[in-house]
Order: C-alpha cells, then structure tokens, then sequence
C-alpha cells in the first residue's frame, strides 16, 4: 500500500489509522472501519436516557408554568386548528418546536393538563 500525504485536514487521522493497519489483513481495516457499538455502549445510552427523563419528569413536577408554555401551545393549537404559520397566526420563535409539538397536542386535544406535560 503506497503512503501518500492526507491533503485535508479530515484526512489526518484516517491517514494515521492506515498507516498503522497497513501490514495487517484487509478484513481487520474493514472491521475497524465499519465498527458496531458495542454493549457497554448500549447500556451507557440507555442510561443517560433514563436519567434524563427521570430529570424531566422531576421538572415537570417541581417548577411552575412560565408565560411561554401557553404561548407556545396557542400557536400549535391554531396550527391544528388548520392555520396556517405566520399569515392566520404568528409567533416571535422559531417554528421547530411548535412542528415537533403539534402531534402531540393533536393527538391529546384541547386537553388543559398538557401544559403540564409540555
């Protein structure tokens, strides 16, 4: 395998990888290359999922309603009501969340106890 200088600075740590690898089996670089997580992985993600939700629903029990909640969920509202962004209903945030949030409040209705869970 010829050595040729990486010509990117992306390139570096690949080039080092394939220096190394260079005197072993094609099959190892491709292993190395197409690496799956591992358990240990998995089980870290879960982890910090878990934790994060726990966190969240403490939140959700532990701190009072803020002034944007009801904003935001105004304007989800109108969205599942069939208006239409900025020309029937318009809102000073950008509109991710409120696109994240509208199956939300469309599956769950004019429900009162979502703000609760927003």
């Amino acid at each position: 395998m010829a050595y040729a200088a990486p010509r990117h600075v992306d390139d570096v740590g690949r080039d080092r990888f394939m220096r190394r690898a260079a005197g072993r089996s094609i099959t190892f670089r491709a292993a190395a290359l197409d690496a799956r997580p591992s358990h240990r992985e998995y089980v870290l993600a879960g982890s910090v999922l878990l934790v994060v939700l726990a966190l969240r629903l403490a939140y959700v029990f532990s701190f009072r309603i803020d002034t944007d909640e009801p904003q935001h969920l105004h304007i989800v509202w109108a969205w599942t009501q069939g208006l239409l962004p900025y020309r029937d209903v318009f809102d000073n945030h950008a509109p991710l969340f409120h696109m994240m949030l509208a199956p939300f409040a469309a599956a769950f209705g004019e429900d009162p106890a979502i703000i609760a869970w927003m």
